[in-house]
């Protein structure tokens, strides 16, 4: 199985991102992890609760903007449904949301993007990705980087046009991920609802979404752990 922010691939052999020291590893799918460079050992559900925050960001944050951006100054749009990127990238953006967020101290999330975009560009099975240019590249990282605490502050410098878009696409995600939820399901995912209706959704959905200080506070703590 696949998980938002980690991808098990090659006989369920995938990369992992230790949140204590930020290392990058290899491992098997498994319920629990141990780093190989700290020996911080977590489960997977610790893994996955706070990158879920990270992995909206860069989706519909970045993605969905920069495809919205592009078209518009071109009249009529199109709906899309984008794959994710490759969990790289939400690693950067969940260093850079544990810095904001305040749980973890500024410099210790500047170290950890540090660390990550440094074992990006030293692994050539990561260096070689197409997303890996998001990560290395400074022009790009900067625009990632800008894209994610524009979304985190609520998209207040995102074109109200794109904002909209952007909402559509989130709301008809989560009805998906809520069809169980019937009573919800048909109102968030039904684009024919006002727009004000569907703005209201929407930030019900994000504070649904919220994490708060403690769940960062001790992120990267080990973060000059060896080498």
């Amino acid at each position: 199985m696949s998980h938002p922010g980690m991808r098990f691939e090659r006989s369920n052999v995938g990369w992992v991102l230790c949140l204590n020291c930020a290392t990058v590893f290899e491992a098997a799918q498994s319920e629990t992890y141990i780093c190989p460079n700290c020996d911080y050992e977590f489960d997977l559900e610790t893994l996955l609760n706070r990158p879920k925050l990270a992995s909206n960001a860069v989706h519909f944050g970045y993605q969905y903007r920069t495809v919205y951006e592009g078209e518009h100054e071109e009249g009529p749009r199109a709906h899309y449904s984008l794959l994710l990127l490759h969990e790289i990238v939400e690693w950067v953006a969940l260093a850079v949301i544990s810095g904001l967020i305040g749980g973890a101290s500024t410099e210790l999330a500047k170290r950890a993007i540090a660390k990550l975009r440094k074992q990006v560009a030293e692994e050539p099975e990561l260096r070689d990705l197409d997303e890996a240019k998001l990560v290395l590249d400074e022009e790009e990282f900067k625009k990632l980087t800008l894209y994610v605490v524009d979304f985190l502050n609520g998209m207040e410098n995102v074109p109200q046009e794109v904002k909209v878009s952007i909402i559509e696409e989130m709301l008809v995600n989560r009805a998906v991920e809520i069809l169980a939820r019937r009573d919800k399901a048909e109102e968030l995912g039904d684009l024919r609802q006002p727009r004000a209706r569907r703005l209201e959704a929407a930030k019900e959905l994000q504070e649904e979404d919220l994490v708060g200080q403690a769940d960062f506070e001790n992120m990267w703590k080990d973060i000059q752990h060896k080498a």
